[in-house]
């Protein structure tokens, strides 16, 4: 699992599993943000399995499916709400990280998130995540 800070509060990640928590948990994360629907592919942990578990280790835990409907202002709000609400370090996290980042792009201010300026575009901030341009 790689994990791509984008300010002091907020990185993206590829798929998060129960056993990652701890570790997450080590490095000082304390809220989690799924944009994976359930069942979208095989062995994938479901919402409710990340987020019990999450919470016996005291993290926090939302659920913004991101589909292929896409992205709608509503998500985006939502995303927005649980970055400001959720205490602590946040990683939010899809099946490459992509969905997350464009998330991010979308809900946060750009003065939000200096890192992904280091990346240049949500374009490299994909490539990252995906191995494709």
């Amino acid at each position: 699992m790689r994990i791509k800070p984008l300010n002091d509060k907020l990185s993206i990640s590829g798929q998060v599993n129960v056993q990652d928590l701890p570790a997450l948990q080590s490095q000082g994360v304390k809220s989690i943000i799924c944009n994976r629907p359930d069942f979208e592919g095989a062995g994938q942990p479901t919402f409710n399995e990340l987020k019990t578990a999450a919470e016996k280790l005291g993290m926090e835990a939302r659920y913004i499916p991101v589909g292929f409907g896409g992205v709608t202002q509503n998500m985006v709000d939502e995303f927005a709400a649980a970055v400001e609400e959720m205490p602590g370090t946040i990683v939010a996290f899809c099946l490459s990280g992509a969905r997350s980042s464009m998330m991010a792009s979308h809900a946060l201010p750009k003065s939000a998130t200096p890192n992904a300026g280091l990346a240049g575009t949500m374009r490299n901030l994909t490539s990252m995540f995906t191995g494709r341009a």
